[in-house]
């Protein structure tokens, strides 16, 4: 009796053994086809998902920007504080009617007073100059036409794309936004531009250094942070007609778009392939992606899950690439909003490195619109110099300013234009919404305090300081014979105003 006992024990030992041998042999091969079919998928769309093929090319030492001495400092670990700022206090404050958010959206200037707290000195040129030197090392440093850092020849799957230079670009913009704030509160217009200029190179720079998804944020960052004192020196009428062809030119040179859909296409080689490597193991894979202790039950997930998942992983950060049309500028809006998480199991891996793409692909949108209303806002100011007044409409300005009336990336269409209302001319996206609002943008509360949102209403640029729209207004209410003198009053009220200051 106990002799059968132990026999269909066996069977059953046997006949379990049978069912999870071809269970993983089962998942293996289902997962391995369909791996194997989406490789080939994407071969006959000429994608790539080798994320090797994606790294900066080995340069020349001589044509290497990270290779000047000031960049190897920069970027040495620890870091070298040889250009450091610290963090200024902030004390944002709204008033009634006040909106807070970025200069050429509200046309109110917040200030340098912070920063003159964090230096220690009323005199920021004074305090900058320190730096002077290394930042003419910088300026040279960026006629060189490539940046490779050093870290990619050691790139390995914890660490698969150094990002180190990211933090330094960052840095020299910031740096390079205040000099230039500084320079246009002391007066020093010529030099205020020349420090725009090496910042939008410093843009470049950031662009061609790396693929990542990261790297298209920071350098929508750097540019958005740079257009405070372009915005200034345009609304401030304190550029000539060389000054503003210069920057315009550097402008319409800037495409966030491009570096995105490469970062996208990066991101989508890079996760889906890590996911299968072979070496390390898929339990350092799991802890190298998602930063947590290896459970017990992903040593026994079957192989063809990873497949399984690599592909969910790349059809699901690859779907933007087709919304992002970088020849245009612009994005598919309403299908980039309507981008869902797969839902069919296995997704064990796939949501996790995920959110950052969507989160980058808004703000390069904003950086994008905001990018194509200052080439606008430098022809408007350059048909004002020739004119005397702006224009009623972009059509004027092409084509002796403009070749064709950059898009709205939003919609592809030209941009908004509104050369008269209660807030004054203003240029304007449709912004995140996809809805026309006329040029109103979107509020919310943060802290207390109500603040433009991106999510909502439009993106716009105003072309002149609120100060300057209230006290029109206030002209416009006079008598008419007041309102024959309105020029001379209006310049006479802005000549009264303190300095345009601004906040980064």
């Amino acid at each position: 009796m106990l002799k059968k006992v132990f026999k269909w024990i066996g069977i059953v030992v046997l006949a379990l053994a049978v069912c999870v041998a071809l269970f993983y042999a089962v998942e293996n091969v289902r997962g391995k086809c369909a791996w194997e079919r989406y490789v080939r998928e994407c071969a006959e769309q000429g994608m790539t998902l080798d994320w090797q093929a994606f790294i900066p090319p080995p340069v020349p030492d001589d044509e290497n920007i990270a290779m000047m001495p000031i960049f190897r400092d920069l970027l040495a670990i620890p870091r070298n504080k040889r250009i450091w700022l610290p963090s200024p206090p902030r004390s944002q404050t709204s008033t009634n009617n006040t909106v807070s958010g970025s200069i050429w959206q509200t046309g109110r200037y917040a200030g340098l007073d912070h920063w003159r707290v964090a230096l220690s000195n009323d005199n920021l040129l004074a305090a900058l100059s320190v730096y002077d030197d290394d930042l003419r090392e910088v300026e040279e440093a960026l006629e060189r036409p490539s940046f490779r850092s050093e870290g990619w020849d050691d790139a390995v799957i914890t660490d698969p794309y150094p990002d180190l230079h990211l933090g330094v670009t960052i840095l020299l913009a910031r740096m390079y936004t205040l000099r230039a704030l500084a320079k246009y509160e002391a007066g020093q217009y010529d030099g205020m531009t020349e420090d725009i200029q090496t910042g939008f190179r410093m843009v470049n720079c950031c662009q061609k250094a790396s693929p990542v998804i990261v790297s298209a944020l920071v350098s929508s960052q750097m540019f958005q942070m740079l257009c405070t004192p372009l915005w200034c020196g345009i609304s401030g009428r304190m550029w000539d007609e060389r000054q503003l062809v210069t920057l315009q030119n550097m402008l319409a040179e800037i495409n966030l778009v491009e570096h995105t859909v490469r970062a996208v296409q990066f991101e989508r080689a890079w996760f889906s392939s890590q996911t299968l490597s072979a070496s390390p193991s898929p339990a350092d894979v799991y802890n190298a992606m998602l930063m947590r202790k290896t459970p017990v039950w992903f040593y026994m997930i079957p192989r063809g899950w990873f497949y399984q998942n690599a592909v969910l992983l790349a059809e699901h950060i690859g779907q933007p690439e087709r919304m992002l049309h970088a020849d245009e500028r612009c994005f598919d809006i309403a299908q980039l909003k309507h981008i869902e998480a797969p839902k069919h199991y296995p997704r064990f891996i796939t949501l996790d490195p995920f959110p950052l793409v969507d989160v980058s692909i808004q703000r390069v949108a904003q950086a994008q619109a905001t990018l194509h209303q200052a080439v606008i806002a430098c022809a408007i100011e350059r048909y004002r110099l020739e004119h005397g007044r702006i224009p009623e409409t972009l059509d004027g300005l092409v084509p002796q300013l403009l070749a064709k009336i950059p898009c709205d990336p939003c919609d592809g269409q030209p941009m908004r234009y509104k050369p008269e209302g209660d807030g004054g001319p203003l240029l304007y996206s449709i912004g995140w919404n996809g809805t026309d609002d006329g040029g109103q943008p979107g509020v919310k509360k943060k802290s207390g305090i109500d603040t433009v949102d991106i999510d909502s209403g439009d993106w716009i640029w105003r072309l002149a300081p609120a100060e300057e729209s209230e006290i029109r207004n206030s002209e416009l209410q006079t008598t008419n014979e007041e309102r024959h003198a309105s020029p001379s009053t209006l310049t006479e009220s802005l000549l009264s105003l303190p300095r345009f200051r601004i906040s980064i």
